[in-house]
């Protein structure tokens, strides 16, 4: 197993940060009309978690940038930052800025969809942090050795903690669910969706999380965002399963309309050890899979906010 990572100062809630984006896909697929929509579109609560648009006052006084570069702004257009032929009259010791505005003017602004999985790749492993300081924690000794035998748990004991993060959250999922008197989301659908990001999160494919989640005003609407908290914890945790034991909840819930319980998932691994193996390696991809998600949503963001300055320069 990967040792643990030094955790991160910006660390927040696995799933308070999800902010509703209320873009549909098809305005995303024809691209975003700055000039007319982006005040609507960049408001505090419209961006998914991960989306780092700044405010006016964030984005300072546009006077304030050299004027060598202003005129190269006004030429950016949503597709290409900067045409090939100008680009080929420089090289990158004549103008390093402009360089990497070109270079950033190549990164495809994500949808909704691909921001959200991003940013779930990223809680998940959060989660994954937090279970492994959970089950370290200070206990008693005969505990700990049987715990983290190695200054680390076992991977079956991380899976299993992470199964009572499922439980527990779809217990809560359902309860609220109740309260506002509409039908559960699909669970097998979501952990079949889950199954397809870890694979590949990149992809056109609508996502049901954000097509369930629509039904009232995410973001806005505070109990709403409260049902969304607590699916979120589902899904997050459902991510650091084992793909055996993903596609085992799937037939279980398919025949008998529930979870199984903690023992019964505890009996699977026993009878077919199986569905465990590769596990650490499963959570070391996690890891990997983290990084890549932040540096993808950071990237976006900064061509984002190109445009944007675009946009403010008139």
């Amino acid at each position: 197993m990967s040792k643990k990572r030094t955790k991160r100062t910006d660390k927040a809630t696995d799933t308070g940060e999800f902010n509703k984006a209320t873009e549909d896909s098809d305005e995303v697929s024809r691209g975003y009309d700055y000039e007319e929509d982006v005040e609507d579109d960049l408001g505090d609560d419209d961006l998914p978690y991960g989306s780092l648009a700044l405010k006016d006052d964030e984005l300072g006084d546009p006077s304030l940038l050299e004027d060598e570069y202003l005129d190269d702004l006004d030429d950016l257009d949503d597709d290409h930052l900067f045409d090939e032929s100008r680009a080929e009259s420089f090289t990158p010791a004549d103008d390093p800025v402009r360089m990497y505005l070109k270079e950033i003017g190549q990164v495809p602004l994500l949808d909704t969809n691909r921001e959200i999985w991003l940013s779930i790749q990223m809680a998940a492993e959060r989660l994954y942090q937090s279970l492994v300081d959970r089950l370290c924690a200070d206990t008693d000794e005969a505990t700990l050795r049987a715990r983290c035998p190695d200054g680390q748990p076992s991977p079956s004991a991380i899976m299993l903690a992470a199964y009572e993060e499922v439980l527990t959250n779809w217990k809560l999922t359902l309860r609220e669910c109740s309260r506002f008197g509409v039908e559960p989301p699909n669970l097998p659908a979501l952990i079949r969706e889950m199954q397809m990001v870890f694979d590949e999160w990149d992809h056109a494919a609508p996502s049901g999380i954000r097509d369930y989640l629509r039904q009232r005003d995410w973001g806005r609407d505070d109990p709403w965002t409260d049902l969304a908290r607590v699916l979120f914890g589902v899904i997050h945790a459902v991510y650091l399963l084992p793909f055996g034991v993903q596609s085992r909840l799937i037939s279980f819930y398919n025949q008998k309309g529930s979870l199984p319980s903690l023992d019964v998932i505890a009996g699977w691994i026993a009878d077919a050890p199986i569905l465990i193996e590769g596990l650490n390696e499963r959570f070391e991809q996690i890891e990997m899979q983290a990084e890549f998600a932040s540096e993808a949503l950071t990237r976006a963001n900064l061509r984002l906010v190109v445009s944007v300055a675009k946009r403010y320069m008139g």
